[in-house]
Parts: structure tokens; C-alpha cells; sequence
């Protein structure tokens, strides 16, 4: 088959890594692949057996939450070139694709992977980020004046009537989101993520970065990349981790955090040694696994994070909260708490 995988940003996150590792199996099962996204930095390569084109962005504007007319010109040039069976899509928002790309299901098969709550809400992740407020149609939004809010929904509700995409999800909790928004009468597939089992394995590791003492309790944190200046670490719970580090620390004194991510500015005395690794290869991260006793993940919001699965399938013990899609795969008291 002819694959066009597409997704707004080839570093942004888990919903990148995803379409870049679809993207390699298929290839490696015969299919033709272009991989396309957007970025400052236009180019058209070939890697790991399929073709990557990143579509110059060269700014951003509130309008192209909805259309970027340009980009999408472009994108359909490329369709044009490739006269794909099926285009797979993945992160369209950051301004980038976004809705309107999602009618070139018109004339391309076309199936949507939702990764986070951008086709029901306005923002990728809402704030509070506990809102539930797109159950009960978006009334009283705390973030977007009133207008704006039903001028949204309205849109997205249009778009999603006109096309004829087919949508998936990884997890049960976002397909039932999506479900009681009412902003679609499409249903949604569950396809759970998985991780490269051959990368992430439980194999010991001899490689303890940032401490050679085996009787260091080493802690696990994956703060992110920075975009825009802003860390995705606040979003993952790091103000909850840090209250937990200072009673954890009246306990014990043999703890180590491992930060790995764009590290954060530490507030004055703080609990714990830190190594800050900044970002580290994803090829690379199953050394970290390795090297932690546990993997953390207290976020505040989430749908089926690949840290989880890579830790769990490293063998390393995982401690998250109870948020979107994870209490899906970690199982209190039987694979993690």
C-alpha cells in the first residue's frame, strides 16, 4: 500500500514518536511511506526505508487552529505526487494543519489517531486540566469568551459532519470523550500504543547514569522538551513530585532523582540530589529505565503516555496517577500503583 503518515511537528512529543515508528514498520513490511509534517526547516529525505517531507511553517497565526491554506496547498501537492491508499493522522493542531486538512478525506481514505483533547477542546489539554466542561458543550469555559467557544464548536462540528475520516484512539478513556462531546457522530476505534519490544526489554543494565552507587535509590522523572519556552514537566505533575521528594527525604537519605528532559530552574533547597540529562535520544532512553528503581509519572493530565509502557516494559516499577488513559495500563497493585 501507499501510506502517507502526518503529523504537525516531528519532535512534539509521544504523538510524533508514534507516526515516526508506524511509519519505519511499514516501510519494513513493504509498504511505501511518506512520512509529513511541518517545520522551520523545509527538506525532503529518505530514512529507514520511507520519505520525509517537513512543509516550511514560517509563522503562526490563530487562524490556522482551523486553516492554514498555504500548508495545506503544499501537503496536497504532495498527495498529488504520491496518490496515497490511505493518509494516517495523527497531531494536526499547533496551528499547523488542523481542521482543514481533514477534509482532503474527501478525496483520500483517511484515519485520525486522537492523542489528546484538541478535537473536543480548544487547547491540546484544557485548563483546569480536569475540566469536563466539553461534556456539557463547552458551557462556562474559564479559558475562551463565550463567542469564541461556540464559534469553535460549531466549526469543528461542520468539519467532522463533511468528512469522512475514520477516527481511532489508544485508549478507552479519550474514545469516550470524544463520544460525549457530541461533536461527532463518528465512532472510535480503540488501538492501544505499544513500544519496540526489542529496544525496551527487561535486560539488566550496567549503565547507571548519573550515580555508580548500586545502594542509590534512583527516581525517574521525563520532564519533556521545552516549546515555546514553556516545559511540559508543570503539565506531568512536577510540583507534586517535588512535595513528594521533601517527605520521601525525611525517610531516607539515599535517593536520586534522574531528570531527563530541558531541566527546570530547582527551588532553594532542594530534597534530593538531581542529575539533569537534558533531552535524551529516544533511541537511547531504555538506559535510563534501566538505570532508575522507579519510573514517575504524576501527571495531571495524560492519555496513554509511551513513558509507562517503555518503563513497564523495561521491567522498571512504575508509580502514576490516576488520569486520562492510565488506569488503563497500569493496574493498581498488580503492574504499578
Amino acid at each position: 500500500m501507499r501510506i502517507c503518515v502526518l503529523t504537525a511537528d516531528m519532535n512534539h512529543g509521544g504523538a510524533s514518536l508514534l507516526a515516526l515508528d508506524l511509519s519505519r514498520g511499514l516501510a519494513r513490511r513493504g509498504h511505501e511511506v511518506a512520512f509529513v509534517c511541518s517545520g522551520h526547516r523545509p527538506q525532503a529525505s529518505r530514512q529507514d526505508g520511507f520519505d520525509v517531507r517537513v512543509l516550511d511553517l514560517p509563522s503562526h497565526h490563530p487562524m490556522f487552529h482551523y486553516l492554514n491554506a498555504s500548508l495545506i496547498l503544499r501537503f496536497r501537492r504532495v498527495l498529488a505526487q504520491m496518490n496515497p491508499d490511505i493518509i494516517h493522522v495523527h497531531n494536526i493542531n499547533l496551528q499547523t494543519f488542523s481542521l482543514g486538512s481533514l477534509f482532503l478525506s474527501r478525496q483520500y481514505p483517511m484515519a485520525w489517531t486522537l492523542h489528546d483533547l484538541w478535537a473536543v477542546c480548544m487547547a491540546g489539554w484544557p485548563d483546569p486540566h480536569d475540566c469536563r466542561k466539553m461534556i456539557q458543550k463547552c458551557r462556562g469555559c474559564t479559558r475562551w469568551p463565550k463567542a469564541l467557544v461556540k464559534a469553535n464548536r460549531l466549526l469543528k462540528r461542520s468539519v467532522y459532519s463533511l468528512s469522512g475520516f475514520t477516527v481511532v484512539t489508544p485508549s478507552q478513556w479519550l474514545a469516550g470523550v470524544f463520544r460525549e462531546s457530541s461533536l461527532s457522530s463518528k465512532a472510535a476505534h480503540i488501538i492501544p500504543n505499544g513500544v519496540d519490544t526489542s529496544r525496551f526489554t527487561p535486560e539488566a543494565s550496567s549503565c547507571r547514569p548519573g550515580t555508580a552507587d548500586s545502594k542509590v535509590k534512583t527516581i525517574l522523572f521525563c520532564g519533556g522538551r521545552r516549546l515555546d519556552g514553556r516545559s511540559p514537566a508543570q503539565r506531568k505533575g512536577w510540583d507534586y513530585l517535588v512535595e513528594s521528594l521533601k517527605i520521601l527525604a525525611k525517610k531516607r537519605k539515599d535517593l536520586h532523582l534522574l531528570y531527563t528532559g530541558d531541566p527546570l530552574n530547582l527551588p532553594g533547597r532542594f530534597p534530593v540530589r538531581v542529575t539533569f540529562t537534558g533531552m535524551i535520544d529516544h533511541e537511547q532512553m531504555h538506559r535510563y529505565y534501566h538505570a532508575a528503581d522507579v519510573f514517575v509519572l504524576p501527571t495531571l493530565a495524560d492519555n496513554s503516555p509511551l513513558t509507562v509502557l517503555e518503563a513497564m516494559a523495561c521491567k522498571t516499577p512504575v508509580v502514576a496517577t490516576t488520569v486520562g488513559g492510565i488506569p488503563e495500563i497500569v493496574q493498581h497493585g498488580h503492574t504499578g500503583l
